[in-house]
């Protein structure tokens, strides 16, 4: 055999014994995680009492029309239009460089 061919294989079955390992070490590091991903003891009871007061409240449920969206409340009283805005004001013309605008007409 080569010395190419030797290093070849060597460093497969170096990768194969790496991998393997890793797939034997795997299982006790995800008990490991998964232990520490608990609350702690003392906490166990009030967090099961937290969810089970969460799971008893139903959510909220908004009517839905024929159309199947939510009608938007009325914020004004029976018989009024909404307020209007304020007109507004009509604005300065900016001023620039003399003659950037040129060409250009001005709004009546």
């Amino acid at each position: 055999m080569s010395d190419r061919t030797r290093f070849w294989l060597l460093g497969l079955f170096l990768t194969g014994i790496t991998l393997v390992a890793i797939g034997l070490l795997l299982g006790s590091i995800g008990r490991a995680a998964r232990k520490s991903e608990l609350p702690p003891a003392d906490a166990t009871p009030m967090e099961a009492t937290i969810q089970q007061t969460a799971a008893a409240a139903p959510h909220p449920v908004m009517p839905v029309n024929a159309v199947g969206m939510a009608p938007v409340p009325n914020t004004y009283p029976a018989n009024t239009a909404a307020p209007m805005p304020a007109p507004v004001a009509p604005t300065q013309q900016p001023v620039g460089i003399p003659g950037a605008m040129a060409g250009v007409a001005a709004p009546h």
